[in-house]
């Protein structure tokens, strides 16, 4: 007759391997790179993935992060991973870190879990890993979900822990923290504790050990199951307002280039049910800015308040994105890299300057009195003037801006332009436009419109040139 022990890891791990397949966390072939700390929830995600790694052909990879936070106890816990991970398979990295240099408002726990995460990222591409997994669980997600709460978080705090996002998997959120343990002292194998888990300074802890046992004696009942399916109700949510944002804005045209300036109609965004309109800004936000924190709730509300607004302002989501009002438009920029927008008249004859430094200066003539070659582009070009209607305007860069660039066979992007030249990112907002009441002429020191191109039979030449000075 089978052990209680034995019939207990065979149940975990079934359960183990059904989520993996229901929620397509590791697929058979993969490479996996486990999160290793030692402690009980970390050891069963090794334990558990030794277990099927022959049967789902799995490649094992481990990290473990020693923060020299805890004195003695952390070199235990590097110790104890250096022993555990090579008995069951698992190709092992150990990376120490400094000091960790806590970023303002963040705290020493956050800021562990920024570098943790890092340096996870950093290891998987070492490793060539197709997933990286955690040793979540649900009683870390229902933590983490009162945590949100208290915040008062959306549907994506509230989601709280998910159990994918990109690269990153957490096979173990199905589990109680109770049921890990069961599982490891049932099979023998021990595992780390980290005493910092039962010091009530940290609000996670005090929801561990006093919110939650207090609710549950209250009304006479276990809540974690619960709460955790309202974790995965809210996280179908959120996923839901992410799919909508990302549909609605992939029908707004060119907003730009993630990484650099995007820009919506303010309207249109102002016009969304609210809820989705915040998903929208999120969405911008981390286009803008991958690496920065997810804008809190009160900034997103600015930056809604800018575009059901009238006027133009700014406002911030962030240390890496900036949002500005230019009439119907809003525009999403990292710090420092959209200028001011400018727009000025460029008389013939004449000059008008550009911010910064420099000026465009215009005439016109008769071909007759051309002298010299037909200039070959750069910072001096030649247009049919016949082809050309006034008003001439110098202006920045728009969202949507496309033209037929001479010798082209068709309209091409001016965003597909800047990168063809090679253009850097953090020049391309500063590049002049030229333009006709029929749109761009000259991408300054770039390109001419194939339309107004000077032809055999042209009669009169304007001329415009770009001056540093």
């Amino acid at each position: 007759m089978a052990s209680r022990s034995t019939v207990q890891g065979v149940d975990i791990r079934t359960r183990f391997e059904r989520s993996l397949r229901e929620h397509d966390l590791t697929r058979p072939g993969e490479t996996v790179l486990l999160a290793l700390s030692g402690g009980a929830d970390s050891t069963a995600l090794a334990r558990l993935f030794a277990s099927i790694a022959a049967d789902w052909r799995l490649s094992l990879a481990g990290l473990h992060v020693n923060y020299a936070l805890r004195g003695e106890d952390s070199e235990e816990d590097e110790r104890f991973v250096r022993e555990l991970a090579p008995r069951l398979g698992i190709r092992l990295a150990v990376r120490r870190t400094g000091p960790l240099g806590a970023r303002r408002g963040e705290s020493l726990q956050m800021a562990a879990r920024r570098v943790r995460y890092a340096l996870l990222e950093e290891e998987q591409e070492r490793a060539a890993a197709d997933r990286i997994a955690t040793g979540h669980t649900r009683d870390d997600r229902i933590e983490t979900l009162l945590l949100h709460l208290a915040r008062g978080s959306g549907p994506r705090g509230l989601g709280a822990i998910p159990r994918k996002r990109g690269a990153i998997v957490r096979p173990l959120l199905d589990f109680g923290r109770d049921e890990i343990e069961s599982f490891l002292d049932g099979i023998g194998a021990p595992f780390r504790i980290d005493r910092t888990n039962l010091e009530r300074g940290y609000d996670r802890n005090k929801i561990r050990l006093d919110l939650l046992p207090h609710a549950e004696a209250i009304l006479g009942r276990r809540l974690d199951r619960p709460l955790a399916r309202a974790a995965d109700i809210l996280a179908d949510i959120d996923s839901y307002l992410g799919a909508e944002a990302n549909a609605w804005l992939s029908r707004q045209g060119d907003l730009g280039e993630p990484g650099g300036v995007l820009s919506v109609e303010a309207s249109s965004l102002a016009a969304l049910p609210r809820a989705l309109a915040r998903e929208v800004v999120r969405v911008l936000a981390e286009r803008v800015a991958p690496a920065m924190p997810e804008p809190s709730f009160g900034r997103v509300e600015g930056t809604l308040r800018l575009a059901s607004g009238a006027g133009g302002g700014d406002a911030a989501l962030g240390s890496g994105c900036v949002v500005r009002r230019e009439g119907d438009r809003l525009r999403f920029a990292p710090p420092g890299e959209e200028p001011a927008p400018f727009r000025a008249n460029l008389p013939v004859p004449g000059e008008a300057a550009l911010p910064g430094g420099g000026r465009v200066v215009a005439r016109s003539f008769a071909r007759s009195e051309a002298a010299g070659p037909l200039p070959e582009g750069g910072d001096r070009v030649w247009l049919d003037e016949e082809r050309v209607r006034p008003p001439l305007v110098l202006r920045s860069r728009s969202a949507g801006d496309r033209f037929r660039p001479l010798g082209a066979p068709g309209e091409k992007k001016l965003q597909d332009l800047l990168v063809d030249r090679k253009v850097p990112r953090s020049a391309r907002a500063r590049v002049p436009i030229l333009e006709d009441a029929d749109g761009i002429l000259w991408v300054v020191g770039l390109a001419i419109a194939e339309r107004a191109r000077v032809a055999p039979g042209t009669a009169r030449i304007l001329e415009v040139a770009f001056c540093g000075t």
